[in-house]
């Protein structure tokens, strides 16, 4: 059965309040590790942001730095990702990036993923043992809400008083992945800040990636930003990031807040009944079975969009639409030959 040859009523808009849609996000500026030395020149400009922080017992002695790649055409401003190490155990304990403004001197063949500095050093601690000077910047630091529905992330931000706005499509590869479009920050309807595509990856409960500025003509310190969304709800605490999670699971999280499963949006009042959005009160923690009270119980099968098929005990196939206030279609033989439904309402 295809949903998709379903014939439903006019679709009733429902308000939905979910609380489970909000992250934080933040957008720092790249510190300037001053006690730390690559080399034994000084003709190295070095910025640096710690993109997945290392634990409290950091143990890593040396840096794994691969090859360099210019972050833009014509800049001497060149990035290389970095792995804190601990050489004993050979475990990864931080994550970053590194970022040097080379001499002018200095020069990498076209499309080269090499450098000079490809290779492990030593390092004696974390960055938090190093002094660190973060540069002065007009867009670094600031933080705030991320409101997420949908492939748009909306931001809210602010620093010092004053306040950034904006928002940016997002696709979601795999759990550990999403790809952020290129967005453009506005502040108190004055300034805007266009920055760069980029991947954030998962480390834990957070993701971490980093922006370019791409206004023309940016000064070094104001060029490149660590951008971290933390605060990720989890509301079936699976230890998947809800913005990720494409199955959310009935649980322990339903209680006093929505959730998402497949087929509906549920208001939880215990970790086994929850208030469907359209099937009153139904029994969850049997899932793909279903039971709704005064329908019985429901197997779901599939879902194409908002449109879902279940099987039911009582009125055999039924097909379903979110948007269509608890009414369903049950039929025998064809599309055509069924009758409408609609679930009790909870309340």
């Amino acid at each position: 059965m295809n949903l998709r040859n379903v014939a439903f009523l006019s679709a009733v808009s429902l308000a939905i309040p979910l609380s489970g849609d909000s992250l934080t996000v933040s957008i720092e500026a790249f510190a300037d590790p001053t006690a730390f030395t690559i080399n034994d020149g000084s003709n190295l400009s070095l910025r640096v942001a710690e993109l997945s922080p290392a634990p409290s017992d950091n143990a890593s002695t040396h840096v794994l730095v691969e090859g360099l790649m210019p972050v833009e055409d014509g800049t001497q401003v060149h990035a290389s990702p970095y792995q804190g190490i601990d050489a004993e155990s050979g475990e990864v304990q931080d994550v970053g990036l590194l970022y040097l403004d080379l001499p002018e001197t200095a020069s990498l063949p076209e499309g080269s993923v090499s450098s000079p500095i490809v290779g492990v050093l030593e390092r004696p601690g974390s960055w938090e043992d190093f002094n660190l000077n973060t540069p002065s910047t007009d867009l670094g630091g600031v933080s705030g809400d991320g409101d997420y529905d949908s492939g748009v992330l909306d931001l809210s931000l602010v620093r010092d008083g004053a306040s950034f706005s904006g928002s940016t499509s997002y696709t979601v590869i795999d759990e550990n992945t999403i790809e952020l479009d290129a967005f453009t920050l506005n502040t108190d309807g004055t300034d805007s800040f266009g920055l760069s595509s980029t991947t954030l990856l998962r480390e834990g409960d957070h993701f971490y990636g980093t922006v370019t500025n791409l206004s023309e003509g940016a000064g070094y310190d104001s060029l490149i930003f660590s951008i971290l969304l933390t605060d990720i709800p989890d509301l079936d605490s699976d230890g998947i990031p809800d913005i990720v999670d494409d199955s959310i699971e009935a649980g322990e999280g339903l209680i006093e807040d929505w959730q998402r499963l497949e087929f509906t949006w549920v208001w939880g009042l215990t970790p086994e009944w929850g208030i469907s959005t359209y099937m009153g009160y139904i029994y969850v923690p049997n899932l793909p079975y279903v039971y709704a009270e005064g329908t019985g119980w429901l197997f779901h099968v599939e879902s194409a969009d908002t449109d879902h098929l279940f099987y039911s005990w009582d009125k055999g196939w039924i097909t379903v639409s979110e948007n269509n206030g608890g009414f369903y279609y049950a039929y025998t033989d064809s599309v055509e030959d069924g009758e409408w439904f609609q679930f009790p309402q909870a309340g």
